[in-house]
Parts: structure tokens; C-alpha cells; sequence
């Protein structure tokens, strides 16, 4: 359903699924892969799930292993933008270090089968450092929800044979 000044544009293939835009309370159905994203900041995010060994998204009870990211705003600490119209804004000051990246929360639903699907939450440096939790979701399904708890924007997600 379109809805006016809430655009966004997807990626749909057998290796690669992607959202990017305003959410704005859709379900985002990618041929088997769902995405439901919460309430961010100023409404947007960007959400992918890439395959890394092009072995698709579990279906079939195939093993996978995909790199999820989620981000959305995303500023230098102390960062000053400013609204100059209706329309525009400007940054006034560029900050300092450390970036401050926005947690999004979302619940991705997948055709693997829960009990085979492991999540982990990413440190900076690619390594897991907590187990996300994989519920069952319909038939034969699983869900993840992510959320700023994590404190990260990356997740590894294993479906094993």
C-alpha cells in the first residue's frame, strides 16, 4: 500500500534482501522474507540480509549464513543540524568522535525452521557477542526481533542443515 510522503525502495533476490525508507507501520514481504520495522527516530531505516555463501535464506532446509544490518540515524557526537526551512536542514557543526549509530528495532521473519536458526548480535570487529533470541513463526518459520538493547547494527544469523 503506497502511502504519500512515506517512500522506500527494496532489493528482492535469491541472496540479497533489502529495505530502505520510511516503514511507516508496512510489512515488508521480500519472496519469503518478512520485515517489520518499530519506530525509529525520524522514521526511516535501511535493513539487509545478504546470503554469504549464496545459499538463500533457509528455505527448502537449506543451511545458510547471513549478515543482517539495520541502521538508521546515524551522527558524530555533538553533531549540530538545524532545521533552515519547512523543507531543508544544515549542519552547523560537524562534531567528534565516537559515532553514535541509531538501534533499530524489527522483527524479520524467515522460511528456516527455528530450532535450526542460531542469531548472534556483532561487536565492531565482526565477532558475536551476545545470542540474539529465534522463536517459531507459523509453519515451518522463524522470527527474530532486534532492538537497540544490542547496541550494535550487525547480526550474524546461521541456519544450520
Amino acid at each position: 500500500m503506497e502511502k504519500e510522503n512515506a517512500g522506500y525502495w527494496t532489493v528482492n533476490t535469491a541472496n540479497t534482501k533489502l529495505f530502505s525508507g520510511f516503514p511507516d507501520g508496512r510489512s515488508i514481504d521480500l519472496g519469503g522474507v518478512e520485515i517489520n520495522i518499530g519506530k525509529t527516530r525520524l522514521g526511516w531505516a535501511t535493513l539487509s540480509l545478504v546470503s554469504k555463501n549464496a545459499t538463500g535464506f533457509g528455505s527448502s532446509g537449506k543451511p545458510a549464513d547471513i549478515l543482517l544490518t539495520a541502521t538508521g540515524m546515524v551522527e558524530n557526537k555533538g553533531m549540530v543540524v538545524e532545521k533552515s526551512s519547512d523543507t531543508k536542514i544544515r549542519l552547523t557543526n560537524w562534531g567528534t568522535g565516537p559515532v553514535l549509530a541509531e538501534g533499530i528495532p524489527a522483527v524479520i521473519k524467515l522460511p528456516s525452521i527455528a530450532a535450526k536458526t542460531k542469531c548472534f548480535a556483532l561487536d565492531p570487529h565482526g565477532d558475536r557477542k551476545s545470542e540474539v533470541a529465534v522463536t517459531k513463526f507459523g509453519e515451518g518459520g522463524c522470527q527474530i526481533s532486534i532492538k537497540p538493547d544490542y547496541q550494535t547494527v550487525w547480526y550474524e544469523i546461521v541456519i544450520a542443515e
